[in-house]
C-alpha cells in the first residue's frame, strides 16, 4: 500500500512510529560496535547517517550549519553507546538533539534555530 502511494493506516502508521527510536537505536549500537561514538544524523532530506566522532576531537565531523558545542560534546561522553543512541535531526530552521534510551524511550534534549538553510553534508575543513 505504501509503495503504492497510498495513505497509511493508523495502525500502519502507529506500528512505524513505534519501531523506528527502537531501530534508530539498534543501528547507533551496531554502528557504535564498529567504529567508536558518534551519534545518528537525521538529515533535512530525511536520510539518515551515524556520524562517528573522531579520536582527537580536532576533524570538523558534524554537517556545515551544525555545531557541536560543550553540552553535546559532554552528552556524547556520557551517554552510554552500548545500549542508548544520541540523535540530531536537522530542519529547515531548527535543529533537535534526541535521546533514545536502551527501552526505546525518545527524549528531547535540545532545540535550537538556524539562520538559514544549507546543504547538508559533513564538513572537511583541515581535518585529517
Amino acid at each position: 500500500m505504501l509503495a503504492k502511494g497510498g495513505p497509511a493506516s493508523d495502525r500502519t502508521e502507529k506500528a512505524i512510529i513505534s519501531r523506528l527510536s527502537a531501530s534508530l537505536r539498534d543501528e547507533a549500537i551496531w554502528q557504535y560496535h564498529i567504529g567508536g561514538r558518534g551519534l545518528v544524523f537525521w538529515c533535512v532530506d530525511h536520510t539518515f547517517r551515524y556520524l562517528r566522532r573522531p579520536e582527537s576531537g580536532r576533524e570538523a565531523w558534524v554537517p556545515r550549519r551544525l555545531q557541536v558545542d560543550a553540552e553535546i560534546s559532554t552528552l556524547l561522553d556520557t551517554y552510554d553507546p552500548s545500549h542508548e543512541a544520541l540523535v540530531l535531526a536537522e530542519y529547515l530552521d531548527s535543529v533537535e538533539l534526541l535521546h533514545i534510551k536502551e527501552d526505546a524511550t525518545l527524549t528531547l534534549l535540545k532545540t535550537e534555530s538556524l539562520d538559514s538553510p544549507k546543504n547538508c553534508g559533513v564538513r572537511n575543513e583541515g581535518g585529517s
